[in-house]
């Protein structure tokens, strides 16, 4: 069956969401998101991620924001992902901050605007995202990693 120390974190979490803790709806759409000891749910995992968001979670913003960008357990919506990973960014959460400067670089459901883009790419970088210090990289290289990326 499974791990019971995954029904044990999976159960603190319930609990702690039910109280209105942020993060243990997030770490429980995390697991609904990734299916790790429960059925994958991504309606679900949006449910919750959106409550940790609501909760003032970075970590919630952002991972809804990759719901809406993938289309997963919600209708794909560019603008929708662009304005959680700003909420995400501007709350603290690196990758948040990478993935809306994938967005502006690739002009999705927005003009393309790469110098914001790069600042994007900076701020991740320094925030300990590994890939914002990547696409930062590229970018000085003058190197186009979106250019045959479909």
């Amino acid at each position: 069956g499974m791990d019971p120390n995954l029904q044990e974190a999976k159960r603190l979490f319930e609990h702690a969401c039910e109280e209105g803790d942020a993060a243990g709806c997030t770490n429980l759409g995390v697991l609904y998101h990734e299916g790790t000891g429960v059925m994958p749910d991504p309606q679900e995992a949006a449910r919750l991620y959106r409550k940790g968001c609501d909760g003032d979670l970075a970590d919630g913003c952002t991972n809804l924001g990759f719901l809406y960008v993938q289309g997963l357990g919600v209708d794909p919506d560019p603008k929708e992902a662009a304005r959680l990973f700003k909420a995400g960014c501007d709350r603290g959460n690196a990758t948040g901050c990478t993935n809306l400067g994938r967005i502006h670089q690739q002009g999705i459901g927005m003009d393309p605007n790469p110098e914001e883009a790069a600042r994007l790419y900076r701020q991740g970088c320094y925030g300990g995202d590994m890939q914002g210090c990547a696409l930062s990289m590229f970018n000085i290289m003058g190197v186009d990693v979106f250019d045959d990326a479909e």
